[in-house]
């Protein structure tokens, strides 16, 4: 690469870092072939990927995760997968050692 296809590719890549271009866009203008290679790029240029806009869509997305983890359901299962991976003990019914 020349010096000028540089420079407007580390350009693209600081305006996808910073949120003012989006995927597809990054990858076009940075001139690389796949998301994998745009992030390979923003990592050797010491670039973080973008965060995730802040709309009104996402945040009842996280609200409705948000509120699924507090469900009596998921924590009667989170209780109950708690156990099985507990170390210390084993479930009810079987032994505490084996043999």
């Amino acid at each position: 690469m020349n010096s000028r296809s540089d420079q407007r590719q580390l350009k693209a890549l600081r305006d996808y870092a910073t949120g003012l271009l989006r995927t597809r866009r990054a990858i076009e203008r940075a001139g690389v072939e796949d998301y994998a290679k745009l992030v390979i790029a923003l990592v050797q240029h010491d670039l973080d990927l973008p965060k995730p806009a802040d709309t009104p869509a996402r945040a009842s997305s996280t609200a409705l995760r948000v509120s699924a983890v507090a469900s009596p359901s998921s924590n009667s299962s989170a209780a109950r997968v708690a156990r099985l991976v507990d170390p210390r003990t084993r479930p009810a019914g079987l032994p505490d050692w084996p043999f």
